[in-house]
């Protein structure tokens, strides 16, 4: 903006006295330190809503200003609107990861059994596991992380597969010629044996992520192994109730629909014909995608955690490109003691700094009490 070119001196020189002004005189920061914690949403909402009002208020302001302002952009940044930001995410993302979730696994739930009322002896259990999992742990964990937020859809993915293995066994045994309690109590009896031994094994296996040190990562081992065992017990007691009440009643036909097979009646015997070459095709495929996997590599950076879109991000990253800086910063306490002990360790400090920056290493500055009261020494 042309009037910071004309009036504001710039960052870092002799006369800024600490204005945070680009090199180029094209932006300003104006840095705030709120009161309350980042994490608290619920002081995140006023706070911005505060803050978003006063900069409203200040817009209507600056057209008084005349042309010089013309061009003046207002953005919020920094750790108070990323959680609000993180907050507002989550939420969409568990409605939206869970309704596109629901509607693939009924989707394919349809397509092996057909548009019948037995749609909803899928629908009603998958409803109530999530749904019952984050309302029980909703008033200790308080806000979820990101990582988190996909439990629902993990869930969901799971436990379709405890419905298919009982509806698919009870629909053999009544094609078998027998009523509606022997089948379920069959059904119940040996495939729900293999039901409880899988969901056992898969929530065991996301418990071990409760020794992770990292909270997003805890938050998803205890909510999704919890909501495994949770929709076991659905696929247990929800689905034989909705299949008794439903196949019970008078005028129900007698004899069930088959499962499609998916081409599984084919490909099954193809193997069972070909046993050598399908174990020599499965490792050759694994040693072959193995070299690829041995080059993933881990990201770091926990902002690739959050989405792209994020406002606050991007400003923060524009800030960096025209300040020349990051955000971050590292903290070096020294302990002494004495003052003058502290003087002189802060003045070796400082001389180390800027040894570093001097051999190239990427500090953009660095700030210390020996900028402005020297060692007694000196």
């Amino acid at each position: 903006m042309s009037v910071f070119k004309k009036y504001l001196p710039v960052m870092g020189s002799a006369d800024s006295q600490g204005v945070l002004l680009s090199p180029d005189r094209k932006m300003m920061l104006l840095i705030a330190k709120p009161k309350g914690s980042a994490p608290d949403v619920a002081y995140d909402e006023l706070l911005l809503a505060k803050v978003e009002a006063a900069v409203k208020a200040a817009s209507e302001e600056i057209p008084k200003g005349g042309a010089a302002f013309a061009d003046l952009r207002i953005g919020l940044g920094g750790g108070y609107v990323t959680a609000l930001e993180d907050s507002r995410t989550i939420k969409k993302e568990l409605i939206l990861n869970f309704t596109a979730s629901l509607i693939g696994v009924l989707g394919l739930f349809i397509l092996a059994f057909g548009w019948s009322i037995s749609f909803f002896y899928a629908l009603i259990p998958l409803l109530v596991s999530p749904l019952f999992t984050l309302g029980l742990f909703s008033p200790f964990l308080g806000r979820l992380s990101e990582s988190a937020g996909a439990f629902s859809a993990i869930i969901l993915g799971l436990s379709i597969d405890f419905i298919i293995l009982l509806y698919s066994r009870y629909l053999e045994e009544r094609n078998a010629g027998q009523g509606v309690p022997e089948a379920l109590g069959t059904s119940l009896a040996n495939t729900g044996l293999g039901v409880l031994t899988a969901a056992v094994t898969t929530a065991a296996s996301y418990y071990a992520l409760l020794l992770s040190d990292f909270r997003g990562i805890k938050e998803m081992g205890l909510l999704t192994g919890t909501g495994i065992l949770i929709s076991m017990l659905c696929s247990f007691l929800l689905f034989p109730a909705l299949v008794a009440w439903r196949e019970r009643r008078p005028g129900k036909e007698k004899r069930a629909r088959p499962v499609y097979a998916f081409g599984l009646e084919v490909l099954g015997p193809l193997a069972l014909r070909h046993p050598a070459w399908t174990l020599l095709l499965s490792v050759a495929v694994t040693l072959g995608t193995a070299g690829w996997a041995l080059q993933v590599k881990v990201n770091n950076d926990p902002k690739k955690l959050r989405p792209a879109s994020y406002p606050s991000l991007a400003l923060e990253e524009r800030v960096q490109e025209k300040m020349g800086e990051g955000q971050d910063m590292i903290v070096v306490l020294a302990r002494s003691r004495n003052p003058e002990e502290a003087l002189e360790l802060q003045g070796r400090l400082k001389n180390r700094a800027e040894e570093a920056i001097a051999s190239g290493l990427p500090i953009s500055r660095h700030e210390s009490l020996a900028s402005f009261i020297p060692p007694l020494s000196k």
